[in-house]
């Protein structure tokens, strides 16, 4: 996956990616999880 950028605020990592806008918990750095992700179609 090709990632443009990661914007971390507080314990929420997100991440601009290709395909999509991922959003992480990283509270706990041992268990990072996935809470949402925005498809981005393309062409």
């Amino acid at each position: 996956m090709a990632v443009y950028d990661l914007i971390h605020f507080e314990n929420t990592l997100m991440v601009i990616a290709e395909n999509g806008l991922y959003q992480y918990d990283y509270s706990k750095v041992e268990v990072i999880k996935l809470l949402s992700k925005l498809s981005i179609a393309t062409k």
